[in-house]
């Protein structure tokens, strides 16, 4: 016995199968995939982390920080020209670091105690090895020179006019004529930290080389609070 009114709903849903693609193959149709990306844009905008819009908006942002952290570092390099415009008017009338170094270093060669104690802070390091630390000159009884030691302005200013009376000043800025034409170099604390540990420098010193033969000779100064250089601290022997 036959059922017809059975078999054709089978064979519609047979052909109806083989017409239609299966439901994991998509479909190419044009109009989804400009949907999708559509809706891919849409998300990207809202979540900000990609898409035309995001970028631009992402791009803006940065422009805007940048702008701002520019405007805070021009504000902060004004400041500080401010500041070092206001220190150099009010130490307009000091003597450069220089001026100070060849004023010492002339004091000396001419054997001129008086203007050597001038550029002498009120205490000065004499280094191991420094000819004022024979006992010959009244700074050091022991005479032990494998030390530094500190002294007031005064007591070194008279070691050395001690110094000068003996050599005979004659006969010493004879001997300096010589050093006279001698090469300054000003040396930071950058350049060469563990000179300034050895000579006990703050950071912002300079240690002045005079480049002498056959060993260079070193003395250190300090600018204070007023905008002053002065030596603080001597390797001569």
């Amino acid at each position: 016995m036959s059922f017809p009114s059975l078999r054709f709903p089978a064979r519609r849903c047979q052909s109806h199968r083989l017409n239609r693609p299966p439901r994991h193959i998509a479909r190419p149709r044009h109009g989804n995939r400009v949907r999708a990306r559509l809706r891919g844009r849409g998300r990207n905008s809202a979540r900000g982390t990609g898409g035309a819009s995001g970028q631009l908006a992402a791009q803006g942002a940065l422009a805007i920080k940048g702008r701002a952290v520019s405007r805070i570092r021009i504000a902060a390099w004004i400041a500080a020209c401010g500041c070092l415009i206001g220190v150099i008017a009010a130490r307009a009338g000091e003597p450069s670091s220089t001026q100070i170094a060849q004023k010492y270093w002339h004091a000396f060669l001419d054997g001129n105690a008086a203007e050597l104690g001038k550029c002498y802070a009120p205490r000065v390091m004499l280094k191991a090895g420094s000819e004022l630390l024979k006992s010959d000159y009244g700074l050091n009884v022991t005479g032990d020179r494998k030390q530094d030691l500190e002294f007031d302005r005064d007591q070194v200013t008279k070691a050395y006019r001690l110094l000068f009376e003996r050599i005979g000043k004659s006969v010493w800025t004879e001997r300096g004529k010589r050093l006279r034409d001698c090469r300054m170099t000003f040396v930071t604390h950058m350049d060469k930290p563990q000179l300034f540990e050895q000579f006990r420098c703050q950071p912002s010193d300079l240690l002045v080389q005079v480049h002498t033969s056959p060993d260079d000779l070193y003395f250190a100064i300090r600018q204070d609070s007023a905008g002053h250089w002065w030596v603080v601290a001597e390797c001569f022997d």
